[in-house]
Parts: structure tokens; sequence; C-alpha cells
């Protein structure tokens, strides 16, 4: 069954090990993502308007609305991922949005599958949503 096919959960816990030993690739939205060249072959997490490049196959967004300038914000509301994992009340229309629980800035210790850690970067957030995820 192929990625599209599977049916995704609801929750951040029910995630844990849901994509055990596949090869996932995290996207910032620097510049090192231009030479990305046909993301669609990997499974991709991406943070916050990385949809102004591509569809990853899951977003996370760490900032809220009013943190986003210009039309970047626009990227979020209209994100084609499969499921939007936030912690913030971002109110879009996107049909899956999975809420996340912030552990410690920093943090390491991955045994708690209801929260994920975070750092003052959005990246870092989404390396630990593959982690829980079970990406090698």
């Amino acid at each position: 069954m192929g990625i599209a096919e599977m049916r995704l959960p609801r929750d951040l816990p029910a995630f844990r090990g849901y994509h055990a030993g596949a090869t996932m690739v995290v996207c910032g939205c620097g510049p090192s993502l231009n030479g990305l060249s046909n993301p669609k072959r990997f499974l991709t997490i991406g943070v916050n308007d990385v949809g102004r490049l591509f569809q990853p196959d899951y977003l996370v967004v760490y900032n809220t609305r009013d943190e986003f300038e210009g039309n970047r914000f626009s990227y979020v509301a209209e994100s084609g991922a499969r499921a939007v994992f936030t912690s913030r009340n971002l109110d879009i229309p996107h049909p899956h949005i999975v809420k996340v629980r912030l552990g410690s800035r920093g943090g390491t210790n991955f045994s708690n599958p209801c929260i994920l850690h975070h750092s003052i970067t959005s990246p870092y957030l989404a390396l630990c949503l593959a982690l829980h995820m079970g990406a090698s």
C-alpha cells in the first residue's frame, strides 16, 4: 500500500512508528531547498511555507499566523500536505490537523509518545516528528 492510500491517524501518539524504518527528508525553508530536485521521490516533512516550492507529505507549523509576513501564511492555509502538525490554533481549512503538545526546548528523549520536543527553529520540531514516526 502506497503512502497516499494509508489511512492517517488522528492524534500524535498514533503516529509513533507510522513510517518505521523509512527514509524521510526534513525540509526547512532555506536556500538549500532550491537544490532538492524532484522532492516527491522522497517521503517529506516540510515546515511553515515550504509549499512555495512543493507540497510535502507532512507539514509542521511552529509559528503563529501573525509571525508570517506578507502572503507567506497563505502557503500554510492552502497546504496540500496529507497532515498538518502544530501546537497552534491556525484556523485553517485543512482536513487533517494533528495537534502537538510541545515537550522540552532542545529535548532529545523520545520516550513520551504524546509530545514533540522543540527549539527556536521549525526544522528541529520536524526532525523530532520524523524520529517519532520511526524514520531511519
